[in-house]
Protein backbone atom coordinates (compact mmCIF):
# COMPACT_ATOMS: atom_id res chain seq x y z
CA UNK A 1 0.00 0.00 0.00
CA UNK A 2 2.51 2.42 1.10
CA UNK A 3 4.14 1.66 -2.68
CA UNK A 4 1.15 2.72 -4.24
CA UNK A 5 0.85 5.45 -2.16
CA UNK A 6 4.40 6.95 -2.69
CA UNK A 7 3.83 5.96 -6.60
CA UNK A 8 1.31 9.26 -6.75
CA UNK A 9 4.05 11.30 -5.53
CA UNK A 10 7.02 10.55 -6.99
CA UNK A 11 8.92 9.81 -10.24
CA UNK A 12 9.92 6.16 -10.17
CA UNK A 13 13.80 7.26 -10.44
CA UNK A 14 13.83 9.41 -7.80
CA UNK A 15 11.04 7.17 -5.45
CA UNK A 16 13.89 3.85 -6.04
CA UNK A 17 16.81 5.52 -4.84
CA UNK A 18 15.24 7.58 -1.81
CA UNK A 19 14.45 4.03 -0.78
CA UNK A 20 17.74 4.08 0.94
CA UNK A 21 16.75 6.24 3.66
CA UNK A 22 15.57 2.66 5.32
CA UNK A 23 18.89 1.95 5.86
CA UNK A 24 19.57 5.19 8.21
CA UNK A 25 16.46 4.38 10.62
CA UNK A 26 17.84 1.32 10.61
CA UNK A 27 20.90 2.15 12.45
CA UNK A 28 19.12 4.38 13.96
CA UNK A 29 16.78 1.86 15.98
CA UNK A 30 19.40 -0.55 16.48
CA UNK A 31 21.27 2.37 18.34
CA UNK A 32 18.39 3.71 19.97
CA UNK A 33 16.31 0.64 21.12
CA UNK A 34 18.54 -2.04 20.45
CA UNK A 35 21.25 -0.47 22.47
CA UNK A 36 23.78 -1.91 19.63
CA UNK A 37 27.39 -0.39 18.82
CA UNK A 38 27.48 2.25 16.07
CA UNK A 39 30.92 1.46 14.47
CA UNK A 40 33.18 3.68 12.70
CA UNK A 41 32.37 2.29 9.19
CA UNK A 42 28.20 2.36 10.03
CA UNK A 43 28.87 6.61 10.43
CA UNK A 44 30.92 6.49 6.72
CA UNK A 45 28.23 4.39 5.28
CA UNK A 46 25.31 6.69 6.60
CA UNK A 47 27.21 9.88 5.91
CA UNK A 48 27.69 8.36 2.27
CA UNK A 49 23.97 7.59 2.40
CA UNK A 50 22.99 11.06 3.20
CA UNK A 51 24.91 12.78 0.61
CA UNK A 52 23.75 10.69 -1.57
CA UNK A 53 19.91 11.48 -1.06
CA UNK A 54 20.89 15.75 -1.03
CA UNK A 55 22.37 14.67 -4.23
CA UNK A 56 18.85 12.90 -5.54
CA UNK A 57 16.81 15.62 -4.25
CA UNK A 58 19.32 18.28 -5.77
CA UNK A 59 19.16 17.06 -9.04
CA UNK A 60 16.32 14.36 -9.53
CA UNK A 61 13.43 14.78 -11.33
CA UNK A 62 10.61 16.42 -9.04
CA UNK A 63 7.98 16.55 -12.02
CA UNK A 64 5.03 13.93 -11.29
CA UNK A 65 3.61 14.41 -14.73
CA UNK A 66 0.14 12.99 -14.67
CA UNK A 67 -0.47 10.05 -17.74
CA UNK A 68 -3.11 8.73 -19.27
CA UNK A 69 -4.30 4.67 -20.42
CA UNK A 70 -2.89 5.47 -23.76
CA UNK A 71 -0.10 7.45 -22.81
CA UNK A 72 1.16 4.97 -20.78
CA UNK A 73 0.51 1.95 -23.17
CA UNK A 74 2.40 3.92 -26.03
CA UNK A 75 5.61 4.15 -23.39
CA UNK A 76 5.74 0.16 -22.71
CA UNK A 77 5.93 -0.21 -26.79
CA UNK A 78 7.79 2.83 -27.17
CA UNK A 79 10.84 1.72 -29.24
CA UNK A 80 13.80 2.98 -26.69
CA UNK A 81 11.56 0.95 -23.93
CA UNK A 82 11.79 -2.37 -26.07
CA UNK A 83 15.07 -1.99 -26.72
CA UNK A 84 15.89 -1.53 -23.32
CA UNK A 85 13.62 -4.76 -22.60
CA UNK A 86 15.41 -6.52 -24.95
CA UNK A 87 18.14 -6.12 -23.65
CA UNK A 88 17.77 -6.88 -20.27
CA UNK A 89 15.95 -10.51 -21.59
CA UNK A 90 19.20 -11.01 -23.13
CA UNK A 91 21.76 -10.27 -20.00
CA UNK A 92 18.82 -12.50 -18.17
CA UNK A 93 19.43 -14.78 -20.19
CA UNK A 94 23.16 -15.01 -20.33
CA UNK A 95 23.16 -14.82 -16.28
CA UNK A 96 20.86 -17.59 -15.91
CA UNK A 97 23.17 -19.70 -18.24
CA UNK A 98 26.03 -18.75 -16.29
CA UNK A 99 24.77 -19.70 -12.61
CA UNK A 100 23.89 -23.00 -13.96
CA UNK A 101 26.89 -23.74 -15.24
CA UNK A 102 28.35 -22.48 -11.84
CA UNK A 103 25.80 -25.09 -10.51
CA UNK A 104 27.22 -27.68 -12.37
CA UNK A 105 30.88 -27.32 -11.40
CA UNK A 106 30.30 -27.18 -8.10
CA UNK A 107 28.34 -29.96 -8.09
CA UNK A 108 30.64 -32.24 -10.12
CA UNK A 109 33.78 -30.78 -8.97
CA UNK A 110 32.92 -29.81 -5.37
CA UNK A 111 33.15 -26.20 -3.29
CA UNK A 112 36.99 -26.79 -3.22
CA UNK A 113 37.33 -27.66 -6.61
CA UNK A 114 35.99 -24.48 -8.01
CA UNK A 115 38.11 -21.26 -7.76
CA UNK A 116 37.16 -18.13 -5.90
CA UNK A 117 35.34 -16.91 -9.00
CA UNK A 118 32.58 -18.99 -9.21
CA UNK A 119 31.79 -18.49 -5.38
CA UNK A 120 31.55 -14.83 -6.56
CA UNK A 121 30.11 -15.03 -9.55
CA UNK A 122 26.86 -17.76 -8.84
CA UNK A 123 25.49 -15.43 -6.00
CA UNK A 124 26.36 -12.44 -8.50
CA UNK A 125 24.25 -13.50 -11.11
CA UNK A 126 21.24 -15.05 -8.91
CA UNK A 127 21.45 -11.03 -8.01
CA UNK A 128 20.89 -10.18 -11.09
CA UNK A 129 18.44 -12.22 -12.47
CA UNK A 130 16.54 -11.49 -9.35
CA UNK A 131 16.59 -7.96 -9.62
CA UNK A 132 15.96 -7.63 -13.37
CA UNK A 133 12.66 -9.58 -13.24
CA UNK A 134 11.94 -8.55 -9.18
CA UNK A 135 12.52 -4.14 -9.91
CA UNK A 136 10.07 -4.06 -12.91
CA UNK A 137 6.82 -4.50 -10.27
CA UNK A 138 8.57 -1.19 -9.16
CA UNK A 139 7.41 -0.17 -12.62
CA UNK A 140 4.04 -1.78 -12.45
CA UNK A 141 2.89 -0.32 -9.35
CA UNK A 142 3.46 2.92 -10.74
CA UNK A 143 1.47 2.25 -13.63
CA UNK A 144 -1.20 0.91 -11.30
CA UNK A 145 -1.31 3.70 -9.19
CA UNK A 146 -1.86 5.91 -12.52
CA UNK A 147 -4.56 4.19 -13.09
CA UNK A 148 -5.82 4.07 -9.91
CA UNK A 149 -5.36 8.44 -9.87
CA UNK A 150 -7.71 8.27 -12.74
CA UNK A 151 -10.79 5.90 -11.77
CA UNK A 152 -10.94 8.01 -8.81
CA UNK A 153 -10.63 11.09 -10.77
CA UNK A 154 -13.89 9.50 -12.64
CA UNK A 155 -11.88 8.14 -15.63
CA UNK A 156 -12.25 4.27 -14.49
CA UNK A 157 -10.04 1.99 -16.16
CA UNK A 158 -11.78 -0.51 -14.56
CA UNK A 159 -13.50 -1.63 -17.41
CA UNK A 160 -10.40 -1.91 -20.13
CA UNK A 161 -8.01 -4.95 -20.05
CA UNK A 162 -4.69 -3.08 -19.49
CA UNK A 163 -5.33 -2.83 -16.24
CA UNK A 164 -5.60 -6.23 -15.35
CA UNK A 165 -2.72 -7.29 -18.02
CA UNK A 166 -0.42 -4.48 -15.73
CA UNK A 167 -2.16 -5.56 -12.26
CA UNK A 168 -0.87 -9.40 -12.95
CA UNK A 169 2.58 -8.39 -14.25
CA UNK A 170 2.58 -6.74 -10.70
CA UNK A 171 1.68 -9.58 -9.20
CA UNK A 172 4.16 -12.20 -11.30
CA UNK A 173 7.25 -9.67 -10.39
CA UNK A 174 6.44 -9.12 -7.27
CA UNK A 175 5.83 -12.36 -6.21
CA UNK A 176 8.93 -13.49 -8.11
CA UNK A 177 11.12 -11.31 -5.85
CA UNK A 178 10.00 -12.67 -2.82
CA UNK A 179 10.27 -15.74 -3.60
CA UNK A 180 13.88 -15.08 -4.90
CA UNK A 181 14.89 -13.35 -1.98
CA UNK A 182 14.07 -16.13 0.59
CA UNK A 183 15.63 -18.90 -1.79
CA UNK A 184 18.52 -16.51 -2.04
CA UNK A 185 18.73 -15.93 1.49
CA UNK A 186 18.75 -19.75 2.43
CA UNK A 187 20.93 -20.75 -0.60
CA UNK A 188 23.91 -18.20 -0.09
CA UNK A 189 25.23 -16.00 2.91
CA UNK A 190 23.70 -13.31 4.06
CA UNK A 191 27.11 -10.88 3.78
CA UNK A 192 27.70 -12.09 0.68
CA UNK A 193 24.04 -11.86 -0.90
CA UNK A 194 22.01 -9.41 0.59
CA UNK A 195 24.33 -5.81 -0.28
CA UNK A 196 23.77 -7.71 -4.09
CA UNK A 197 20.58 -7.72 -4.01
CA UNK A 198 19.70 -4.57 -2.21
CA UNK A 199 22.64 -2.83 -4.93
CA UNK A 200 20.50 -4.58 -7.70
CA UNK A 201 17.43 -3.54 -6.42
CA UNK A 202 18.16 -0.01 -6.60
CA UNK A 203 20.24 0.19 -9.41
CA UNK A 204 17.54 -1.39 -11.98
CA UNK A 205 14.45 0.16 -10.17
CA UNK A 206 16.26 3.80 -11.22
CA UNK A 207 17.42 2.41 -14.61
CA UNK A 208 13.55 0.90 -15.83
CA UNK A 209 11.84 4.29 -14.62
CA UNK A 210 14.57 6.52 -15.81
CA UNK A 211 13.78 4.98 -19.58
CA UNK A 212 10.01 4.05 -19.37
CA UNK A 213 9.03 7.65 -18.15
CA UNK A 214 12.00 9.55 -20.80
CA UNK A 215 12.90 11.03 -17.93
CA UNK A 216 16.67 11.53 -19.78
CA UNK A 217 14.61 13.81 -21.54
CA UNK A 218 14.73 16.69 -18.18
CA UNK A 219 17.99 15.70 -18.12
CA UNK A 220 20.99 17.98 -18.91
CA UNK A 221 24.81 16.80 -18.59
CA UNK A 222 25.32 18.20 -15.48
CA UNK A 223 21.82 17.11 -13.91
CA UNK A 224 22.57 13.59 -15.01
CA UNK A 225 25.74 13.10 -13.85
CA UNK A 226 25.17 14.74 -10.62
CA UNK A 227 22.24 12.22 -10.34
CA UNK A 228 24.43 9.71 -10.93
CA UNK A 229 27.40 10.40 -8.40
CA UNK A 230 24.20 10.78 -5.62
CA UNK A 231 23.10 6.89 -7.10
CA UNK A 232 27.00 5.80 -6.36
CA UNK A 233 27.28 7.00 -3.13
CA UNK A 234 24.00 5.67 -1.81
CA UNK A 235 25.31 2.21 -3.32
CA UNK A 236 28.81 2.42 -1.74
CA UNK A 237 26.73 3.13 1.65
CA UNK A 238 24.56 0.42 1.07
CA UNK A 239 27.28 -1.88 0.30
CA UNK A 240 29.29 -0.71 3.53
CA UNK A 241 26.26 -1.00 5.79
CA UNK A 242 26.05 -4.27 4.53
CA UNK A 243 26.60 -7.56 7.40
CA UNK A 244 30.47 -8.52 7.61
CA UNK A 245 32.07 -11.04 8.68
CA UNK A 246 35.52 -10.76 10.95
CA UNK A 247 35.91 -9.08 14.59
CA UNK A 248 32.94 -7.15 14.07
CA UNK A 249 30.84 -10.32 14.70
CA UNK A 250 30.35 -11.16 18.42
CA UNK A 251 30.35 -14.48 19.91
CA UNK A 252 26.72 -15.34 19.35
CA UNK A 253 26.75 -14.62 15.36
CA UNK A 254 29.30 -16.64 15.32
CA UNK A 255 27.88 -19.31 17.75
CA UNK A 256 24.82 -18.86 15.08
CA UNK A 257 26.72 -19.09 11.97
CA UNK A 258 28.13 -22.27 13.14
CA UNK A 259 25.31 -23.66 13.89
CA UNK A 260 23.56 -22.70 10.65
CA UNK A 261 26.85 -24.71 8.69
CA UNK A 262 26.36 -27.45 10.96
CA UNK A 263 22.66 -27.34 9.50
CA UNK A 264 23.06 -26.67 6.22
CA UNK A 265 25.90 -29.69 6.13
CA UNK A 266 23.48 -31.96 8.02
CA UNK A 267 20.62 -31.48 5.80
CA UNK A 268 23.12 -32.08 2.69
CA UNK A 269 24.61 -35.60 3.93
CA UNK A 270 21.46 -36.82 4.81
CA UNK A 271 19.73 -36.05 1.30
CA UNK A 272 22.85 -38.27 0.04
CA UNK A 273 26.23 -39.30 -0.67
CA UNK A 274 28.90 -39.99 -3.39
CA UNK A 275 29.90 -43.48 -3.76
CA UNK A 276 33.53 -44.59 -4.23
CA UNK A 277 32.57 -46.18 -7.80
CA UNK A 278 31.26 -43.36 -9.76
CA UNK A 279 29.34 -40.07 -9.39
CA UNK A 280 25.73 -42.07 -8.49
CA UNK A 281 24.19 -40.14 -5.95
CA UNK A 282 22.08 -42.74 -3.49
CA UNK A 283 20.20 -41.83 -0.22
CA UNK A 284 21.43 -41.99 3.26
CA UNK A 285 19.37 -42.27 6.51
CA UNK A 286 20.65 -40.48 9.46
CA UNK A 287 20.62 -42.14 13.07
CA UNK A 288 17.66 -40.81 15.03
CA UNK A 289 20.06 -39.17 17.37
CA UNK A 290 22.05 -37.12 14.93
CA UNK A 291 18.68 -35.88 13.31
CA UNK A 292 17.40 -34.76 15.88
CA UNK A 293 20.66 -32.47 16.54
Amino acid sequence: MLLFVRSFLFMQSLLAALGSVQFISNVAFAYLVLKETVTGRIMIATGFIVVGNIFLVSFGNHQSKTYSHQELLRNYIDHVFLVYVFGLLLLVLLLYFTYRKGRQMIAAKGDDGVGIYWHMLLPFSYAMVSGIIGTQSVLFAKSLSILLRLTVNGDSQLNGWFTYVVLTLFIMTAAFWMIRLNQGLAMFDAILIVPMLQIVWTFFSISTGFVYFEEYQVFNSFKASMFGLGVLCIICGMFLLSPRGGKEMDDGDKELQLEVEEFRELKRMSTCKRTGQGEELIPVILPLEASAT
